[in-house]
Formats: structure tokens, sequence, C-alpha cells
């Protein structure tokens, strides 16, 4: 078990089991959805409540470089809870605006 403080947050909620796509992020793709998934990691919910430097350190621990110059985490939590939230327009319109040059920070 998580221990009795996540449990108090998210009562018995399996989330591996209705996963969402997080390929609907930008910056997420096949590979970087499984190390996500590793990490316990399913749902839009989840993302959008993670931290960027929860994110790093499961991109830096993948031990591939390459995944953590591309996945522009800085901007999942914005993206996640726009989907969480089913705000799909918004989403696009988020996603139209988003430079990974600059780390994913609107450009």
């Amino acid at each position: 078990a998580a221990g009795a403080a996540a449990a108090n947050i998210v009562p018995d909620i399996d989330y591996a089991a209705n996963p969402d796509d997080l390929k609907l992020l930008w910056g997420i793709g096949p590979k970087i959805e499984q190390l996500l998934n590793s990490a316990g990691i399913y749902t839009f919910r989840q993302v959008a409540a993670g931290s960027v430097e929860e994110f790093r350190k499961i991109l830096n621990e993948s031990g591939n470089p390459r995944l953590a110059q591309i996945a522009n985490e800085e901007s999942w939590s914005q993206q996640a809870e726009l989907a969480r939230d089913g705000e799909w327009d918004a989403l696009k319109e988020l996603q139209a605006k988003l430079n990974w040059r600059s780390g994913g920070q609107i450009s």
C-alpha cells in the first residue's frame, strides 16, 4: 500500500485498470507513456497532479538521455488538466502554441 495519507487522497482507485491515452499530451510518445505507466502514472488526473521534478526523475532514470531532451515535461501538467476536464479545444489551442525548442514553453 502507498500509505494512509495516499489512501485518504485517492481511495481505492485502480488507475491501471482504466488508463488514459497519455500520448494525447504533447511531448509524450509510446516510450515515455511506458515509462510513466511503469512509475504508476496512467491517467490525466495523475499527470495533472504531478510535478516537473517527478517527471524529470522518471525520465532521467530511464537511462535514455534523448527522451529527457524531447519530453517537454514542463507542459504536461497544464495539458493534463485540460484533458482531464475534457477541454479538448483548449488543449489543441495550447498545443499549437507549445514550442519544443524552448522546452515546452509557450512561444
